[in-house]
């Protein structure tokens, strides 16, 4: 749902048929901050790393979704997820599940 400045509320829906293959998640920390801010996220995939971090934003009176995506295009598994948490903790996951959003909780 967009809500511009100037106009009625405006609802987005993509219709694209899905081809590739993606992998959400959300992380949930303990020890530092519970929205995990400052993590930072290390994704191997078919030979390839990915790479992304846990940020809060957005702008006056918005915000954005904190999950974290990684697209995967044709690959069909992830090897493994290395996190490590604000406070320092590292963890792995491997073999996760793609093609939906998965909650990580801080070991």
């Amino acid at each position: 749902v967009v809500l511009p400045i100037a106009g009625a509320p405006v609802l987005l829906e993509n219709r694209t048929p899905r081809k590739a293959h993606w992998i959400g998640l959300d992380l949930r920390g303990k020890t530092g901050n519970r929205d995990a801010i400052g993590a930072q996220i290390r994704l191997e995939a078919c030979g390839r790393t990915q790479t992304d971090s846990q940020r809060n934003g957005g702008s006056y009176l918005s915000v954005n979704d904190r999950r974290i995506h990684f697209g995967l295009g044709e690959c069909r598994t992830v090897d493994r997820i290395r996190i490590v948490w604000p406070g320092g903790r590292h963890q792995s996951v491997e073999k996760p599940a793609i093609d939906r959003y998965s909650v990580i909780e801080e070991q």
